[in-house]
């Protein structure tokens, strides 16, 4: 498909020249058609069984190999779709154009933007495992879901009578462990309109930006600074000392991404008065801010405006909601480090007369789950404003007995002469909503070295996908 592959040197070829193929494709949560396309084709060309479904789900079976036809089948699992994040800088259309690779020190990452190595890697591990000639294998399932960065819909609409495995191995973990539990999760969206009254005067455009962002489950405990958190403390400083509300207010991008950008426009009646202000407040913000965050940076530009804005009500009513709800860590697990519930003020948008909030809470509790609901929904009635959740999803349940989990570990202690790390994630997996619809089905979770998910930083370590691809070529034929 592409005659001018970056990666090179690489084993197998095949696997890097997969996911570069991926990676020409645009492929955003509920843009996965075309992807689809190319995996359905693939599959077809090499003579294996492919189902497509209405979600864009694709699952296909290659046969057994000779020797292994009385063996139980397997199911490897990934998805089809990516989170799209570039810098501001960037001028990418995720809808049409492809990624540029950049190859630096052994990592793949893309220009400007996320790399999709999440769920990529994963997309194209199957695609050459279906395709070597070489493995040996029980009969081979290979599902790619859709949508799963959105809310794991293409999980949840997928027909599971279709399935002859059960035993899965799914392939999204981030990194060469192997993860036994994860999160289940729930999206809220608040909302509420407004009208517009005549402003005319002094006002201050304030952005804020580089901090290091990151995945809202995976880097949630790493205590990185909230874009809009942070705007809205320097706001409330300044209104401590002057006259001060939003015209407008555009922060975060995605629910699953701690939001590293934030920019608004602020009435003021003095702007040169505002600019020490705001400029001292952020000199604070950055003495508190974690290594991490290095990169923060504050722009602060004076001027004037003439139009319409929504009254300074608005303002009073989201810095008192934000300063209300619960946001990064809530609670730890009471038996391993691990975070067990958390929350991510993810999104926060102000134009036109509609104010627009997205937030994400993670917990492997699912009563915890239940409880921040209704936290929130009091919260969001006491401001006036309404809510919906959404796109709740179990999580994945730890399991004492596990044969394919104790297969995984003697495997891998042979290959590589250490037992791999076995841990719960604080993210969600599409491994919870299987087990749901398949409560039989033995799961484990692997992955490809991967950092800094959900961010233009993203980037794939190159050794890590030879190894594990090695790993579960090896741990299939002993299956």
């Amino acid at each position: 498909m592409n005659n001018t592959y970056v990666i090179n040197g690489y084993s197998p070829k095949g696997l890097f020249e997969r996911f570069e193929d991926i990676c020409a494709i645009p492929h955003g949560s509920g843009n996965e058609r075309k992807i689809a396309d190319y995996v359905v084709k693939f599959a077809s060309e090499r003579g294996h069984y492919a189902y497509r479904d209405a979600s864009n789900n694709v699952l296909v079976r290659r046969k057994a190999s000779p020797g292994y036809e009385n063996r139980p089948p397997v199911l490897l699992q990934g998805h089809l779709d990516m989170v799209c994040e570039k810098t501001l800088e960037s001028n990418h259309d995720f809808t049409k154009d492809g990624l540029k690779l950049i190859v630096r020190n052994g990592y793949v990452s893309a220009d400007g933007t996320t790399l999709g190595a999440d769920d990529g890697i994963a997309v194209a591990m199957m695609l050459q495992l279906l395709s070597d000639p070489e493995l040996s294998t029980p009969e081979l399932e290979c599902l790619f879901t859709t949508d799963e960065e959105v809310g794991m819909t293409g999980a949840k609409n997928f027909d599971y009578t279709k399935l002859h495995s059960r035993r899965m191995i799914n392939i999204d973990a981030g990194a060469e462990h192997v993860v036994v539990s994860c999160a289940g999760g729930q999206r809220t969206g608040i909302y509420t309109s407004f009208k517009r009254i005549p402003y005319y005067g002094d006002i201050l455009e304030l952005t804020i930006g580089g901090l290091a962002g990151g995945h809202s489950g995976i880097d949630i405990d790493k205590g990185r600074g909230n874009a809009i958190l942070i705007t809205a403390g320097i706001i409330k400083k300044l209104r401590e000392t002057l006259p001060a509300f939003i015209i407008k207010m555009e922060g975060g991008g995605k629910e699953n991404a701690i939001p590293r950008n934030c920019t608004t426009t602020l009435a003021v009646n003095d702007a040169r008065a505002a600019v020490k202000v705001v400029s001292a407040a952020a000199a604070e913000v950055k003495k508190k801010l974690s290594a991490d965050d290095a990169g923060f940076y504050i722009v602060v530009n004076p001027g004037e405006y003439s139009g319409k804005a929504p009254s300074p009500q608005l303002t009073d009513s989201l810095l008192s909601f934000l300063s209300s709800i619960k946001n990064g860590v809530i609670s730890m697990c009471d038996d391993i480090d691990l975070v067990k519930t958390s929350q991510n003020c993810a999104v926060v948008n102000i134009d036109g007369n509609r104010l627009r909030i997205r937030i994400l809470s993670r917990s492997s509790d699912s009563s915890d789950l239940l409880k921040i609901r209704r936290e929130l929904t009091a919260t969001t009635k006491k401001y006036g404003f309404r809510v919906r959740h959404s796109s709740g999803y179990p999580g994945w349940l730890y399991e004492k007995e596990s044969p394919l989990r104790d297969t995984f570990v003697d495997v891998y202690k042979k290959m590589f002469g250490k037992k791999p790390p076995i841990i719960g994630v604080h993210a969600g997996l599409e491994c919870g909503i299987i087990k749901s619809f398949v409560p039989d089905m033995d799961i484990v979770a692997t992955g490809c070295a991967t950092y800094d998910e959900h961010t233009p930083d993203e980037r794939l370590d190159l050794a890590s996908c030879e190894r594990m691809y090695a790993f579960l070529s090896k741990l299939l034929a002993q299956l």
